[in-house]
């Protein structure tokens, strides 16, 4: 080749890089011809569907592949992804698509349009009549009667101890405990142990028993009523909760703890307590005499502090957040917390979400706020992830005029949806309420009680309806991923 066509090359191949390069360049920064009534140069977007189980998405109604999905040079504006999965009910968001941004789907979860159960618990001779589950579902308490002595008024009962991890179910009546109607069942902080207090008899007074080393084959079981000090016959214990051994109670207005260990009663610690509320390193509490709330360090009753006196009426309810943060429920559905990063004295300042019910997450970085018709929820922490959320952000998730809704309980899978039942059924709804649609819900199951538990990939109901405990269980994650 002589020099003057190698010349005439090199400038044929530097006017196509200077044509190119430009084009290649605003390719990658997400700009896509636009071809209108004008044909334009304009800034897109893109999308990330990185979802837990295998779904087919689509955008604008237009199928895409199966996820892990991720587009870009998507035009700007508003644009419908769909998720579809055979068998599942259906999800689908309008959202804005702004430029050079991805707009991420993450947690959401589709939910088959039936869940087959099958009887967990099956004996001609027994009813279930009640389950309790632990903090944590690592593993639940279900009650029973003699089938044929329904009628009858003293009924041969029973109590089970079922732990899905293991797949053991242990039958505690045979060990000791009274073949007696169940009053209620408090568990520990961890899933290791619970009080069971028994409703009086013919034969006996209202008895409790510590239930602990549940993760052996043969729990160990202890009467503990003899500890509590006074004859609940006549004095009632108003609140009661049991954490490391140490039982907290508030009985005749006073504040007391069983040791369990030394097998030891203290003396009141506080006394003239309306309201109590124990965490493992806290104690907080509504001194009804001198009209305050009051706080202090477990153990240590001598650092009290006065948290405020400027108390609105009618307070019923007390909170405490895993950072320790309280709330004050007061007539039925008012919330109120301290006040933070004041210059004054802190005091209760109300906040403008009702409640009847707060649940916190694992982590306290939201809150759900739960009325009879209404879940909200609301950010303790500033949130960095698909759908950005602000310290002190709230969400109205599903909203209910003409029944109540009630056993609201977080979905233990990223704790992204809530769990609650409505007209003894079972639905979840998302946190995720971007979009004209806001918040998806989805229906589950019938019953009067449901426990859900994960198992690697598999999320498993436990539900109780009409006097029968049955189990059923779909995939929530596709292979190829850890296990939730």
């Amino acid at each position: 080749m002589n020099k003057s066509r190698r010349s005439l090359f090199t400038i044929l191949f530097t006017l196509i890089f200077l044509i190119a390069a430009p084009a290649i360049v605003l390719y990658a920064l997400g700009y896509r011809i636009n071809q209108g009534s004008s044909v334009s140069v304009s800034p897109t977007g893109g999308v990330s569907v990185r979802v837990p189980q295998k779904v087919k998405v689509s955008l604008d109604g237009k199928y895409l592949e199966q996820t892990p999905v991720y587009r870009s040079g998507i035009q700007t504006g508003r644009h419908t992804v769909s998720l579809e999965k055979n068998g599942f009910q259906p999800w689908g968001k309008t959202l804005k698509f702004t430029p050079y941004v991805v707009t991420e789907i993450e947690d959401t979860l589709l939910f088959p349009n039936n869940i087959t159960t099958t009887e967990f618990f099956s004996k001609d001779t027994e009813t279930v009549t009640d389950v309790y589950s632990s903090p944590r579902y690592a593993s639940f308490v279900f009650t029973t009667h003699s089938s044929s002595e329904e009628k009858s008024e003293s009924p041969s009962r029973n109590l089970y101890l079922y732990q899905p991890q293991e797949k053991r179910q242990t039958l505690l009546t045979d060990q000791d405990l009274p073949s007696a109607p169940v009053e209620n069942i408090i568990w520990g902080q961890t899933n290791e142990q619970f009080l069971v207090t028994f409703a009086a008899t013919s034969q006996n007074g209202k008895q409790t028993f510590l239930v602990t080393n549940l993760s052996q084959n043969t729990p160990t079981i202890k009467n503990v009523t003899s500890f509590f000090p006074y004859d609940r016959a006549t004095t009632p214990i108003t609140y009661i909760t049991l954490t490391n051994n140490i039982i907290t109670l508030q009985q005749g207005g006073h504040m007391f703890e069983i040791n369990l260990l030394n097998e030891t009663t203290s003396s009141p610690i506080v006394s003239n307590v309306k309201i109590l509320k124990a965490t493992p390193s806290r104690i907080v509490y509504l001194n009804k005499e001198q009209e305050a709330l009051i706080t202090f360090p477990r153990g240590d009753k001598e650092n009290s502090t006065i948290l405020s006196t400027d108390l609105p009426n009618n307070i019923n309810k007390l909170y405490i957040s895993p950072q320790e943060k309280v709330y004050v429920r007061a007539n039925s559905t008012e919330i109120y917390t301290m006040t933070e990063n004041s210059s004054e004295s802190p005091q209760l300042s109300k906040l403008d979400l009702p409640a009847r019910t707060l649940k916190f997450s694992q982590n306290g970085a939201k809150s759900i706020f739960a009325t009879e018709n209404q879940i909200a929820v609301r950010y303790t922490k500033d949130i960095k992830n698909y759908a950005d959320r602000k310290k002190g952000e709230t969400s109205v998730l599903y909203q209910s005029e003409d029944t109540t809704i009630d056993d609201i309980q977080w979905l233990p899978v990223s704790e992204a949806h809530i769990l609650f039942r409505e007209n003894n059924s079972y639905s979840v709804v998302e946190l995720d309420d971007r979009g004209e649609e806001g918040a998806s819900s989805f229906s589950l199951l019938e019953g009067e009680h449901l426990i859900p538990y994960v198992d690697g990939r598999t999320l498993t109901f436990f539900v109780l309806k009409n006097n029968t405990l049955k189990k059923g269980s779909f995939p929530i994650q596709r292979e190829g991923l850890f296990q939730l």
